[in-house]
């Protein structure tokens, strides 16, 4: 087994750190760990935001842990492009359509006001090359208005047939395995991307008839969830909503700093990163939150190696670690009272223990 580990930009490298002390508790299987970089540190060594050196690297891994890219410095980037460029490159070279996004309220979820929420546990499913981000034509120009010319921006919302049964597929699939329903997130009121979206989900689905479909707009759902987070399972939508509806709802466990996301393909291969940004502004402090560095790396080893037993562990040993940290105990910035490493100690100390 092969994996590439990007640390990457702001707080990746110091998370990314953590991660991989994880991943060393697993150390006498036969896997492989490259280090290669992406983003505005790999832009200041070599000029490029993926060099072709990560490039390789990454098509030959069965797996990428990524720390963070993006900055907000400014800089002189080759034919315009920003670091995050970088992390739409990649996946798309690793085919990665699909984004998991896991949801889930430990007892006592850390720093969270939303206490009603303990206990919930929710999977977002999101389409990830589609909508109104990768849709053609895109742009600004200049329009003659009555009395004058102006600027005007435009994008384009678009989905296929084959783009929505290929997610809703995914989604399906996954609720067999939890609680058995899915909520298709839309806004076919008004769209008519959204429209197609409903049809071809509610076809789908009709392959599945142990799993309960639901549909719901989208400003309905991001009202719905947030009061009502252990009534739904898993969470069905595309690019630009579940961008939204993704973010909104980490505020449910009480910090991004808490989530772990994967973009996944149908190769089996692909990408695990935290949610949270590179958050420049407190990198080297040693303040960054590693849970979900960590519980991405969990991702990893469930998904990509299918090391089931080792991902649960690893899960538990975080849950264990969140409840017994005092609240606002994670780091979430610079007035916190536990350390990145101190919080990586407790996860190791918890993975010797219970092993």
């Amino acid at each position: 087994m092969r994996i590439t580990a990007i640390p990457g930009d702001g707080i990746g490298p110091e998370v990314m750190r953590e991660a991989l002390r994880v991943l060393s508790f697993f150390g006498g299987r036969e896997l492989k760990v490259d280090v290669a970089h992406a983003g505005r540190t790999a832009h200041d060594a070599s000029g490029h935001v993926l060099p072709e050196i990560t490039e390789r690297l990454v098509l030959d891994s069965d797996a990428v842990l990524l720390g963070a890219i993006g900055d907000n410095r400014p800089g002189d980037y080759e034919d315009g492009l920003r670091p995050e460029t970088a992390l739409l490159a990649l996946r798309k070279s690793m085919g990665c359509s699909i984004n998991l996004r896991p949801i889930l309220c430990t007892a006592q979820p850390l720093g969270s006001r939303y206490g009603y929420a303990a206990g919930s546990d929710i999977l977002i499913v999101r389409e990830l090359n589609g909508c109104a981000y990768y849709g053609r034509p895109r742009g600004t120009r200049l329009v003659h208005a009555p009395s004058a010319i102006v600027p005007e921006g435009f994008d384009t919302m678009r989905y296929s047939d084959a783009e929505v049964r290929r997610v809703a597929r995914f989604a399906l699939e996954a609720a067999r395995h939890r609680r058995g329903m899915v909520l298709s997130v839309d806004k076919a009121n008004v769209l008519s991307t959204s429209r197609l979206w409903r049809d071809s989900v509610a076809s789908t689905a009709c392959e599945y008839t142990d799993v309960h479909l639901e549909h719901c707009y989208v400003d309905s759902a991001s009202v719905e969830i947030m009061t009502r987070p252990h009534d739904y399972d898993v969470v069905l939508t595309g690019n630009l909503f579940g961008d939204i509806l993704s973010d909104q709802l980490s505020m449910l466990p009480g910090s991004l700093g808490m989530l772990p996301s994967a973009a996944v393909g149908h190769n089996g291969r692909g990408l695990y990163e935290p949610v949270h940004g590179s958050a420049p502004s407190i990198a080297g402090l040693g303040v960054a939150c590693p849970i979900a560095a960590i519980l991405s790396l969990a991702m990893l080893l469930r998904h990509a190696l299918g090391w089931h037993a080792e991902a649960a562990i690893v899960d538990a040993a975080v849950e264990r670690v969140a409840r017994a940290l005092p609240e606002q105990g994670v780091p979430y910035g610079k007035a916190s009272s536990a350390s990145t490493s101190e919080v990586g100690d407790a996860v190791m100390a918890e993975l010797r223990y219970m092993s």
